[in-house]
């Protein structure tokens, strides 16, 4: 079996503002990059873009921008959505940063102030 491929450069810039933020941590979901902050995955490279899970409700006005499309994850419920954005450059994931809090939030189930600070 191949190793699945995704875009090195996207995980570049995820690292690069995900990995400062206490908790997060690196792993791989079926040999995909991906992303878990206490213990709990958020987000997960894909050969297009990044799955994020998200509430519902976000995922409805996510899936609304023509750069979002359904991720299809095995931890799919009523409660909650995975949505996959797909940027034309890496380097747009930063702009991002808001969406992948949010996303941190939700599966951590907080909203902690502190967090803000390592998100522009």
């Amino acid at each position: 079996m191949s190793e699945p491929t995704f875009d090195s450069e996207i995980k570049d810039v995820l690292d690069s503002f995900l990995l400062g933020v206490p908790g997060v941590q690196t792993g791989r979901v079926f040999g995909y990059p991906a992303y878990y902050f206490a213990g709990k995955l958020f987000a997960v490279m894909g050969q297009k873009g990044v799955g994020i899970k998200v509430s519902t409700a976000m995922a409805q006005t996510l899936l609304q921008r023509g750069d979002c499309e359904p991720f299809e994850a095995p931890t799919q419920n009523e409660a909650n959505l995975w949505v996959q954005l797909t940027k034309p450059y890496a380097a747009d994931f930063v702009h991002e940063q808001g969406v992948f809090r949010a996303s941190l939030e939700f599966v951590a189930d907080i909203r902690d102030t502190r967090l803000h600070r390592y998100f522009s």
